[in-house]
């Protein structure tokens, strides 16, 4: 009877019945917090009331990621700390609490519940791709470089995380490894706009607009409405003395502001 509260519970979320599912999880976070007590103390307990106090954990932090979703960060934090309580060493609770700390700001918060995160687990790639936001936002390049590094070693394929990389590479002037950061991302996410808009800024600095021209293009096809795009493109076109283009670039531009 318990579990039924739980399914119903991921049922409605599932649905969209947001204020139904809380409702549910709350419930079932009622009971089975009572036999998650027994199932501690040794006692005796039905089958149904054991696996619900096995669930308890994923059951709060279930709930607590549908407060982070609906943007109630206090209930979400509460939620990922009453399951860290019952489970201290829960990977997934520390990576989202993580990641609240990190929204709202509290750096210090956010490093510690992600570093022990990625030592209880680590290939967890988000976890590592969020290490390095911090890092790079206190400017401890180098130790956000390591971070990225790592999450493309737990996923190779993951497009944000070689983004990223490329996006320090290019601070500390590296500019031929950013450019391989910026390719290896596209290959995973074709749709990066703003890889597309990078590569064209590699080609521009390297004194060559024509080449740049098409990975502008490519940023506008995606988005016809990243101003960045279209500036980029109308100053290549001024590069290559071609002001009629350049002029309709501009006039593009103006319209989408």
């Amino acid at each position: 009877m318990v579990m039924k509260l739980f399914k119903y519970a991921m049922k409605n979320s599932i649905m969209g019945n947001y204020t139904e599912a809380i409702e549910y999880y709350q419930k079932f976070i009622n009971e089975a917090s009572k036999h998650y007590i027994d199932l501690r103390s040794g006692c005796k307990i039905k089958s149904d009331e054991e696996k619900a106090a096995i669930n308890l954990v994923n059951a709060l932090c279930n709930l607590g990621n549908l407060y982070k979703f609906l943007g109630k960060t206090s209930e979400a934090l509460k939620c990922f700390d009453e399951a860290l309580k019952l489970q201290p060493e829960d990977p997934l609770a520390l990576r989202e609490m993580g990641e609240i700390y990190h929204k709202i700001g509290e750096y210090k918060k956010a490093l510690e519940c992600l570093n022990r995160c990625v030592e209880l687990d680590p290939r967890d790639c988000h976890a590592w791709i969020t290490l390095g936001i911090i890092y790079e936002v206190l400017d401890k390049l180098d130790d956000s470089i390591v971070c990225y590094q790592n999450a493309i070693n737990s996923n190779p394929k993951n497009g944000i995380a070689w983004y990223n990389l490329g996006v320090i590479y290019d601070k500390l002037t590296k500019e031929e490894k950013a450019l391989e950061c910026y390719q290896n991302s596209l290959k995973s996410d074709p749709e990066n706009k703003c890889a597309w808009v990078n590569l064209g800024n590699y080609y521009v600095k390297h004194l060559n607009p024509e080449k740049a021209i098409p990975y502008y293009e490519k940023a506008i096809e995606i988005d016809p409405y990243y101003e960045k795009a279209w500036q980029y493109l109308g100053i290549c076109y001024e590069l290559l003395r071609d002001r009629k283009s350049a002029e309709r670039c501009y006039r593009e531009l103006e319209g989408r502001q």
